[in-house]
């Protein structure tokens, strides 16, 4: 059905989709997110649906297999500018293979294959020397630590002593709504970035991440949850506690070992880089 505006109604249906889940996290972390349906046998539709919605919105794209729908196709019409927030669900073409364990893995890799043909084509059509767009996370991130009074310009004294033109005070995201869209930010940002993420499989070079005591570590947890919440990824987590605990387990390590494993250390902010000198420390001695 086309509407006045020359738009589709299922393009109208979902940007709304998208506006109605930002809405609901701001004032209902209990909410359930939308999600949209699209048909992987109609690549044109997914592409104009993925436009409209953004890049937040999961889409589930059935088709692929004995529908007909093109794999490469359906991808690269239907996941976001990360390379995700697209499920495919595959059932007569893996039921009905003769060898259903190896059906799976060559859907498996055909997935992953489209999506690292689709974000090296994208990255081949932005023009020489042009600024990419931010992406929607990083707007979102702006927009909100505005709003929340978290990211404040002026003048002000730091910890070091430094006089800095803006301040970040990530303690004032204080409630559920604003924890759930910070961890989403800051996974969104991990799974973008090439030093983090394997490119090939789309899964983290890291095994820990470490929440340095005190903000590091609500911020580690919110990140682990969001990780797995709107990735799938299932990150152990670990933090420390500023003074040994000279009962139960001791120490001053908490949480997932690290010895031997690659750890990523998150923090709010990064001023003298103190907080980050002594992690690497306290990890170098473990031999993290």
């Amino acid at each position: 059905l086309e509407l006045k505006d020359g738009q589709f109604l299922f393009e109208r249906i979902a940007a709304l989709a998208t506006e109605w889940s930002r809405r609901a996290a701001e004032t209902d972390t209990d909410t359930p997110r939308l999600g949209l349906v699209v048909g992987a046998t109609d690549p044109i539709a997914l592409t104009k649906v993925r436009a409209a919605a953004g890049d937040s919105i999961w889409i589930l794209a059935p088709g692929v297999g004995a529908q007909g729908g093109d794999l490469a196709a359906a991808c690269d019409a239907g996941f976001n500018s990360l390379g995700h927030k697209m499920l495919i669900p595959v059932s007569r073409g893996i039921s009905r293979a003769t060898d259903m364990t190896a059906k799976a893995l060559e859907l498996r890799d055909g997935i992953n294959d489209a999506r690292k043909l689709v974000l090296e084509r994208r990255k081949q059509l932005q023009p020489v020397g042009e600024q990419p767009d931010l992406e929607k996370y990083q707007e979102d991130f702006i927009s909100f630590s505005l709003k929340m009074g978290v990211l404040k310009f002026g003048s002000f004294v730091l910890k070091s002593g430094r006089t800095s033109p803006y301040f970040f005070n990530a303690g004032l995201f204080s409630t559920g709504a604003s924890l759930r869209l910070l961890g989403k930010c800051y996974a969104s940002s991990i799974m973008a970035s090439k030093e983090l993420v394997d490119a090939e499989t789309g899964k983290p070079k890291f095994d820990v991440l470490f929440g340095p005591a005190y903000k590091g570590i609500p911020l580690g947890a919110v990140v682990c949850y969001a990780l797995n919440e709107e990735f799938g990824i299932d990150i152990e987590f670990a933090y420390n506690r500023k003074e040994a605990k000279d009962h139960g387990e001791g120490g001053v390590l908490v949480g997932a070992s690290m010895g031997q494993k690659r750890v990523l250390v998150l923090d709010d902010v990064i001023t003298a880089g103190t907080a980050i000198r002594e992690s690497h420390t306290l990890l170098k001695s473990i031999d993290a």
